[in-house]
């Protein structure tokens, strides 16, 4: 991958209420910005996205996170605030870590879900694909 990509790592944990799917940008081998949606179902079965989250890193710290459909910004002095940054750059590492062991010596692509899968060769063009060894 280049090195100045940006490159993206995404993981859905599903449950019987639906899903939360986490995505984490990462430039220069550093998680620069994350993405955490819940999503649910709506009367008809639709899934929806109920709750989203988006975290601004760098240099290995949160700056800027914005919650909720509203997009509300919470202080950045906050004890809460402090807790979050350790709880994703924790999170972060964890799934680059699983990430490379999965597939060391496939392409820069893979999607954790409950299962790991390699995105297709048609997916790896795009400007942000998955990470998948990049980072090392």
């Amino acid at each position: 991958a280049d090195a100045g990509a940006v490159l993206k790592l995404e993981i859905t944990d599903r449950d019987e209420d639906g899903d939360v799917v986490s995505e984490h940008y990462y430039a220069n081998a550093s998680l620069v910005f994350a993405y955490v949606a819940i999503k649910g179902f709506n009367d008809a079965g639709k899934q929806v996205t109920r709750s989203e989250e988006r975290q601004y890193f760098r240099g290995d710290k949160m700056f800027k996170w914005l919650s909720g459909m509203d997009k509300a910004e919470n202080p950045p002095a906050s004890a809460e605030f402090a807790a979050e940054s350790t709880t994703r750059l924790a999170a972060s590492a964890v799934y680059v870590k699983a990430a490379r062991q999965a597939t060391p010596s496939r392409p820069p692509s893979i999607a954790l879900s409950n299962r790991t899968e390699v995105t297709s060769p048609a997916a790896m063009a795009h400007p942000l694909v998955s990470i998948m060894g990049a980072c090392g």
